[in-house]
């Protein structure tokens, strides 16, 4: 079985932990005990973690940021946006899960969110490109 996550990539607001795209969201007592447990369990997981990373097109930059109601949280420009997506994709493989650059239309981000009632911002984009990634290897029915 494989697991798949998606991540935004950006910057986070918050504590070190927060702005973490690793952190996946558990909320886990500060008992030591309980941590190593939670901690030894997700290892187990990422070694089958399929992780979708949103990897947007270079001439779509601005579109995006134009469309994107968080958009004061994406980097102003594709190539700061890609230097911290490239070091956020090496980190994630490095802690042993299997990132995949999923390309992302901006017009096709667009119209998906407005299909489901959606807005555009990290969230969705990361709901997108895990869609997009379901969708590439789901098995031919035909």
């Amino acid at each position: 079985m494989k697991f798949m996550l998606a991540i935004g990539i950006g910057r986070g607001h918050g504590t070190d932990e927060q702005k973490s795209i690793f952190n996946l969201g558990l909320c886990l007592s500060k008992e030591e005990v309980r941590w190593n447990e939670e901690r030894a369990r997700l290892e187990k997981k990422t070694a089958k973690l399929k992780a979708a990373v949103a990897w947007y097109k270079p001439n779509q930059w601005s579109r995006l940021r134009e469309i994107s109601e968080d958009r004061d949280q994406l980097e102003k420009t594709y190539g700061g946006w890609q230097i911290y997506a490239e070091k956020a994709l090496n980190d994630l493989a490095a802690r042993g899960g299997f990132p995949e650059k999923v390309t992302v239309d901006t017009e096709e981000l667009l119209a998906w969110c407005h299909a489901r009632g959606l807005k555009v911002n990290g969230k969705s984009c990361s709901q997108y490109a895990s869609w997009l990634l379901k969708e590439k290897y789901k098995p031919d029915m035909a």
